[in-house]
């Protein structure tokens, strides 16, 4: 796996090559998983990117000091199971449709 900053050295990433390439996955891949909601990623203009501490934390490189860290950068708490992950990220839609 390539190297994943930390965040003092670079707060974001961008979801194709950067992370994608990281995680070692395909173009298509990447986005796939960005969608259902596998990879956390804000938008910015027209830009995706990947925060990269909620990218360190979810792949276990770093211990988050505060969980209230992850949910302000509006990433839920997900499990790394494949049949957990669909769940998580339709409901995190529905509370986010809920709360506009």
């Amino acid at each position: 796996m390539n190297k994943i900053p930390h965040p003092d050295e670079q707060p974001t990433m961008k979801l194709w090559p950067e992370v994608g390439e990281a995680l070692r996955l395909k173009r298509s891949a990447t986005y796939a998983a960005a969608q259902r909601g596998q990879i956390p990623t804000i938008r910015i203009g027209g830009k995706v990117l990947v925060p990269t501490a909620c990218l360190r934390r979810m792949l276990q490189l770093d211990q988050a000091e505060d969980v209230e860290d992850l949910r302000f950068a509006g990433v839920p708490p997900m499990s790394l199971d494949p049949a957990v992950i669909p769940r998580q990220a339709e409901q995190s839609r529905l509370e986010t449709r809920g709360s506009t």
